[in-house]
């Protein structure tokens, strides 16, 4: 299977290493960038009309206004169960055990990386 990729941050300079990252791996069919969770929300929306949702979806937690926290919760509301195989991987730069412990609540959570994302780290994960 081809992955159908999201990637949810707000920082401009992690955008570009995902971008050159995802470039290189030959099984991504297509991938997208949203800079906040709200947004990232509404491209959901629309994937589902399209009936083309992503199946991995890389979420930063620390975003201003409406954070990777508030987007799992309005995720949990709808999206499971939908598309069960969808898998959320938590990228972010908060190593606290409570944040770690609060994602995984959240059966969809896949996969929890501290910054700085490695090529190997998501070639492992898109696995």
């Amino acid at each position: 299977m081809r992955n159908k990729i999201l990637l949810v941050d707000d920082d401009p300079g992690f955008q570009f290493i995902m971008k050159e990252y995802l470039e290189k791996i030959k099984s991504i069919r297509w991938f997208y960038f949203e800079s906040d969770a709200q947004s990232a929300l509404e491209f959901l929306e629309w994937r589902n009309l399209k009936n083309d949702f992503p199946n991995q979806i890389f979420l930063d937690l620390k975003m201003p206004g409406f954070s990777g926290f508030d987007f799992l919760e309005q995720y949990s509301k709808k999206y499971p169960v939908l598309f069960p195989s969808t898998k959320i991987n938590i990228v972010t730069s908060s190593d606290l055990d409570l944040d770690r412990e609060k994602t995984f609540a959240y059966p969809f959570v896949h996969a929890y990386i501290t910054k700085p994302l490695t090529e190997e780290n998501l070639k492992a994960v898109l696995k």
